[in-house]
């Protein structure tokens, strides 16, 4: 195990992506990406997601179940230095408006199978300014297709690399609530990195 990390999450998928290109990095019942892959399309997501206005600090909510579009919309956010806020499936009603509303996300991308839960709090959520739906056949009024994101090739004006630090956010999890509302756990590079 090397002793040192890069500074941020993304620098160390592009360290490994370089290093060992081919190797398998996810693997789940849908398919294998490798490191390259991985890398390759979370610079196109992050292009995509810069294109909508995202920028370094932003807040965005992911409504996903689990999937490969999920840790490659979270490397996209760190490529940009802003921060994942992925949700609880199960989050209904006043528990999601909450919880979205608690991290001030400007942009949420949400699964088709998921919509209808969201649709019913997205008239309350007081900063989000554009949702992307995932899965979609019909995509619902007033969303954009999440095949939106993947439209821009990966530029230096599009992609624009900010100042990579261990200590920023890069990921907001929320906590079980069992005590009371879900708040949400501040977690930097370093944490993920380290873990």
């Amino acid at each position: 195990m090397r002793d040192t990390f890069s500074p941020s999450l993304s620098a160390e998928l592009r360290r490994a992506a370089a290093e060992v290109p081919d190797q398998p990095f996810i693997r789940m019942a849908a398919g294998e990406w490798t490191y390259r892959q991985c890398d390759e399309e979370s610079d196109r997501l992050a292009a995509g997601l810069h294109a909508q206005g995202v920028r370094p600090g932003d807040r965005v909510s992911l409504m996903l179940p689990n999937c490969v579009e999920l840790a490659l919309l979270w490397f996209a956010l760190a490529k940009l230095g802003a921060v994942a806020a992925p949700l609880n499936t199960a989050f209904r009603g006043e528990v999601l408006r909450g919880a979205v509303n608690l991290v001030e996300s400007r942009l949420a991308i949400v699964h088709a199978s998921l919509h209808s839960a969201w649709a019913q709090v997205q008239p309350d959520l007081a900063t989000v300014r554009q949702v992307f739906v995932l899965g979609e056949d019909a995509l619902p009024e007033g969303c954009a297709p999440y095949a939106l994101l993947r439209t821009l090739e990966p530029t230096a004006d599009s992609l624009p690399r900010p100042k990579e630090a261990l200590d920023a956010l890069c990921l907001l999890l929320y906590t079980s609530g069992t005590t009371g509302r879900s708040k949400a756990a501040m977690i930097p590079h370093r944490f993920v990195l380290r873990q």
